[in-house]
């Protein structure tokens, strides 16, 4: 080094590595390998054997060696060994493999597969450096912003004694006293540049533009060692997934979402794919503008219709000017950079659902009460398998209860002629929603005395979904149960035959046994156009097992016993009590108080049960319902 070359010798720091890598970003697009045909594992059979999953008619998952004989994906059934997805049936509990499912009978389950993600984005969260920076873009694909987890191993590449301020220290002298372990990156020669150099040969990777063959393969450059190091953790991912989960993923490696999905799907299955900066250009000009996310829909297609382009390149060739004054400003200036590979989304904390739903297309129209309770039940356990999936993993339950329909036309019994309508209801608490049967029984209450034959279409969805306090313990259980019934249903006490105690009594009325799930319900449930049903075939809906709820002495309804539904129902009364005042204005004895509904908020059953409280002879308040214990 002669002594010109010295003083040209910038000072290498800490500080100037961070500003050298401040910036760039590390994009991870993972994408499995034909995840239902791979979710199948359970048949034993052997990647190399040709593997399709139908759905009805359809191939909605082809594996690679049954696309290598001209299978393909949403094509009608092909020469392929198939499994079909699971379904579940009338009298089903969970989803099954029919043998042979029929559509008018049958409704397709893909829990198996949403369970199987689960636990793929659980390993794949793993490697993000935070929460904040994994996003799950679909049942089989994810991002993960690699970014802080790329720096920290540079910076370990650098000596651990070099200080934020240290001495001028030559290049080829920090690479001698990098670790040994990071052996495929080497520092430039040349001094004056200060960029590392990197070697391909081991990073398991197929690489955008350049040969195949990395064995001698070197580039240079601070971006470039981000990559390469994102490569590895790659390749960790990848093998965590497989040896976790015998899972096969591809991945894209670039510097954005955008470039970064692109190349996750260029060497499938099975590899990884890195775009460096350098060859960012080259690799879009001559792809199809409309393979860019986001670009393939109404947008993409009104650019394609109105400057007859296809390509990137020809994207480039139209002014900034003409996009604003077709798409407007801010949809210009997005495609004007995206088709450059310019792309600033974030990779965001993936939100938790904010509904669940079950559907069911009816081909033909369900025409009988029967089927449609049929329908009402097996959609009622999917509902619930789902809800609790959803409170084990989130600790969440839904707020809004729907049940949706549609009607077919008689007249003209096309599709097009069918009308929907939705009845919505409060969810019930956790603690009450113990079995499919309640939820079926819900939906059968909503749709009473209601017209929803010929029926074209039938579901029941969940939404609302908050977080549940499990630590916090119900009302109740600062109470100590008492016999409701026995209040509800007058016996002689003294009488100890087991048919007249209020359980069995209550049992026989019924003709249900108590603490037992509601089995499927018959016709008789349902009021249709052509017909009525009494009241008494119907068993009330505020029944409860009585620690979750509590009897009103005046209506007689049992109560959720928390104290917004308490507050409600004494509003009730107080409605109705103000409403007779007004239509008998002279009967002013009968007071309009909190206790004479029987039920309200602690602070005023506590006011009213002390010294001076104007409770009347015969009004009773909740405390009357309770002993101490």
């Amino acid at each position: 080094m002669d002594e010109n070359e010295a003083e040209q010798t910038p000072e290498l720091t800490a500080e100037y590595v961070s500003e050298q890598l401040k910036g760039r970003r590390v994009i991870v697009h993972v994408d499995l390998d034909s995840f239902y045909a791979q979710v199948e594992v359970r048949l034993g059979l052997p990647r190399t054997l040709p593997l399709a999953v139908q759905q009805w008619q359809l191939l909605v998952a082809v594996n690679y060696a049954a696309r290598s004989r001209g299978v393909k994906k949403m094509s009608s059934v092909a020469d392929a060994l198939r499994v079909h997805t699971a379904s579940t049936a009338s009298g089903d509990t969970t989803p099954q493999y029919h043998a042979e499912p029929l559509y008018a009978t049958h409704k397709i389950s893909l829990d198996v597969y949403r369970t199987a993600s689960v636990a793929v984005m659980r390993v794949l969260a793993r490697f993000a450096p935070s929460r904040n920076c994994f996003q799950r873009a679909s049942i089989d694909e994810a991002f993960i912003d690699l970014t802080d987890s790329v720096n920290a191993r540079i910076r370990t590449l650098l000596p651990s004694s070099l200080p934020n301020k240290s001495p001028n220290k030559s290049l080829d002298e920090i690479s001698s006293d990098s670790p040994k372990s990071f052996d495929f990156v080497a520092w430039s020669q040349q001094l004056t540049e200060r960029e590392p150099l990197v070697d391909w040969s081991c990073a398991n990777s197929c690489l955008v533009g350049l040969p195949q063959n990395t064995l001698d393969l070197k580039t240079k450059g601070w971006p470039d060692l981000q990559l390469r190091i994102a490569a590895d953790i790659c390749s960790e991912i990848r093998a965590a997934v497989e040896s976790e989960l015998n899972y096969t993923c591809s991945a894209g490696i670039a510097q954005n979402k955008t470039l970064a999905k692109l190349c996750s799907a260029l060497n499938k299955p099975d590899l990884q794919t890195v775009l460096l900066p350098d060859q960012v250009l080259d690799f879009l000009r001559p792809l199809p503008f409309q393979k860019i996310r986001n670009l393939g829909g109404k947008l993409g297609t009104e650019i394609e219709d109105t400057w007859s382009v296809e390509t990137c390149a020809q994207v480039w060739e139209i002014p900034i000017q003409e996009l604003e004054r077709k798409l407007g400003g801010a949809s210009a200036t997005w495609v004007h950079d995206i088709v450059r590979g310019i792309c600033k989304e974030p990779v965001v904390q993936t939100q938790l659902q904010k509904s669940a739903g079950a559907f069911k297309a009816l081909r033909p129209a369900a025409t009988t009460p029967e089927e449609v309770l049929k329908w009402i039940h097996v959609l009622a356990n999917e509902i619930f398998l789902r809800l609790k999936e959803e409170f084990e993993i989130n600790a969440r339950w839904p707020k809004t209860f729907t049940v949706s329909y549609h009607l077919e036309s008689v007249e003209s019994g096309s599709n097009n002629n069918q009308a929907g309508s939705a009845k919505s209801m409060p969810m019930p608490p956790r603690m009450r929603t113990t079995a499919p049967e309640i939820i079926a029984k819900l939906a059968n209450s909503l749709i009473a005395n209601t017209v929803v034959l010929p029926c074209r279409g039938l579901g029941l969805l969940c939404n609302g979904f908050m977080k549940e306090d499990v630590n916090t313990l119900p009302v109740t259980n600062f109470f100590k149960k008492v016999d409701f019934l026995a209040q509800l249903l007058p016996c002689d006490p003294s009488t100890n035959s087991d048919a007249e105690k209020p359980e069995n009594i209550l049992s026989e009325s019924t003709n249900l046994p108590i603490n037992q799930p509601h089995p499927q319900s018959d016709s008789n449930l349902f009021s249709f156009a052509s017909t009525s049903i009494p009241s008494s075939s119907l068993l009330p809906l505020n029944f409860a097992p009585p620690e979750y709820q509590i009897h009103c002495d005046r209506c007689l309804k049992m109560i959720d016993a928390d104290d917004t539904s308490l507050a409600e129902h004494e509003d009730y009364h107080i409605a109705i009590d103000l409403h007779q005042q007004q239509l008998h204005p002279l009967n002013t004895k009968k007071k309009i108080a909190v206790t004479d509904v029987g039920i309200g908020s602690a602070k005023k059953r506590r006011q009213q049960s002390g010294a001076g409280s104007n409770v009347g002879q015969g009004d009773s308040v909740i405390t009357t319902f309770f002993k101490p214990k």
